[in-house]
């Protein structure tokens, strides 16, 4: 009896310890899946994703406080008056140059211009020379002057005595409208300063305008012996309409008209009312100071 119970004793002991076996298995694998979890958890959260970028930062907008109040100096018109024409006219100690453009495109990219320009706290140049600009409308738009001045910063527009900036369009219609003017020589300055004689060369057809200071003495002395030399012109005379002519005027306030035209085989001259035979070169020379 006592031997029965000792066996039955054994076996519940084994059993139990089987039971514990087991149970220590499945903990035991338990922790470790839980570990592997969390190790791979971890890992998730130290390694970012390869396709994830860092956002970049905006820039902030300007305050539209800050920026540049534009203004428009523009002709008011009525509807029907459109920009159809512009002259412009560039100057300096010895030159003057005027075109007429008559292109309805260029007169109107300029107005357009003038929408949008930015009041100058500066004060309008006083030792520059501005290059005028005449805005003519059709209808009954009229016509409006406005003077430019070309600055190292940007362009400027001057109106009723007020400085204007222009954008970059002004300079780029500037560039493509105002006529090339020659350099001032050395000593133009100071010669005009001190009231030195100089004559003065007048060219204009229909589009195109020009004055030019004759400060070369050769040139000025070959003018002097043409008008010299001149000889008058027998009978009736009665220039072409389209020929281009030259005035030459002197301090004193004596002008003489060379025209293109010849006659006879040399070159024609005006003064006062009547015609004279000049040298057949005369113009073509005159003409030569303006290219």
């Amino acid at each position: 009896m006592k031997r029965w119970i000792a066996g039955i004793l054994c076996v519940s002991c084994l059993l139990m310890m089987t039971a514990c076996s087991r149970n220590g298995e499945e903990v035991s694998g338990s922790q470790e899946e839980s570990s592997q979890t969390m190790e791979s958890s971890s890992e998730s959260v130290e390694q970012p994703s390869e396709d994830s970028q860092p956002e970049e930062a905006a820039e902030p907008e300007e305050p539209v406080s800050s920026r540049p109040r534009t203004v428009s100096i523009r002709p008011v018109t009525s509807a029907e008056a459109e920009p159809v024409q512009v002259n412009v006219t560039a100057r300096n100690a010895i030159a003057a140059e005027m075109v007429v453009v008559s292109d309805g495109q260029k007169a109107a990219e300029f107005a357009a211009e003038l929408q949008s320009v930015v009041p100058s706290d500066q004060a309008i140049p006083s030792d520059a020379q501005p290059v005028e600009i005449l805005l003519v409308y059709s209808m009954d738009g009229g016509e409006h002057r406005y003077q430019l001045y070309r600055e190292s910063d940007a362009d400027y527009i001057a109106k009723d005595g007020v400085l204007y900036q222009g954008g970059a369009g002004l300079s780029t219609w500037a560039d493509a409208v105002i006529p090339a003017l020659p350099a001032v020589p050395e000593g133009a300055d100071a010669a005009q300063a001190a009231g030195t004689e100089q004559i003065m060369l007048k060219k204009s057809s229909l589009y195109r305008a020009g004055e030019r200071v004759v400060w070369d003495t050769a040139l000025q002395e070959q003018i002097r012996g043409w008008i010299a030399d001149a000889r008058p012109l027998e009978g009736e005379f009665t220039p072409d309409t389209g020929g281009e002519t030259i005035e030459v005027s002197f301090g004193e306030g004596n002008s003489y008209i060379f025209s293109s035209q010849t006659q006879d085989g040399a070159g024609l001259m005006k003064h006062d009312s009547a015609w004279y035979l000049v040298e057949k070169e005369a113009f073509s020379t005159l003409s030569g100071v303006f290219s």
